[in-house]
């Protein structure tokens, strides 16, 4: 679609692995085992919505940004706590939906976005560079916590060491 078009010119270009191949007949097997296991699992009816769920979980979100509102004022460390597990929850159900199919999850992916106030698009354009470059120091935002959290020793990231890195087990 064009849209999926527009969304990879924005992603960064990169050169493939250098010792990029495709894989062996032992991972095509579980790809292919893998394969068999969700198709399984969707005939059986594992990947149903279920109504219920959808309102208790949407619930769940309300409930808390609710009551963390109303508590602000008068106990605001709770009223903080409350809003901060809100909009973690609304975080990940809009993550969720935006994964889904279907009018509900086109209807409520902007959920996430609403609750934290920040733009869907730059969610979106930050999640597909999480998926694209998962897990890879410098170009994974979602793992990128210095200088508070060292995830990896320096002589691996090649940056700069910093005197919190050793006391982290402290405040983590």
């Amino acid at each position: 679609s064009s849209e999926a078009t527009d969304r990879l010119a924005k992603l960064p270009k990169c050169d493939p692995p250098p010792n990029a191949a495709l894989p062996n007949t032992a991972t095509a097997a579980a790809c292919t085992s893998f394969r068999e296991f969700r198709y399984k699992l969707e005939q059986d009816g594992w990947f149903e919505r279920n109504p219920l769920m959808e309102a208790a979980m949407l619930a769940n979100v309300v409930g808390l940004c609710a009551a963390g509102t109303a508590l602000a004022h008068e106990h605001p460390l709770v009223g903080t706590l409350l809003l901060s597990l809100g909009m973690q929850q609304a975080g990940w159900l809009g993550h969720d939906y935006i994964h889904g199919r279907g009018w509900w999850c086109e209807m409520m992916k902007v959920l996430g976005t609403v609750v934290n106030g920040h733009s869907s698009e730059w969610w979106t354009q930050k999640h597909s560079m999480h998926h694209v470059f998962t897990n890879e120091h410098a170009k994974d935002e979602d793992i990128t916590q210095e200088p508070f959290f060292f995830l990896e020793h320096p002589e691996v990231t090649g940056a700069q060491d910093s005197p919190l890195r050793r006391y982290q087990h402290l405040y983590a």
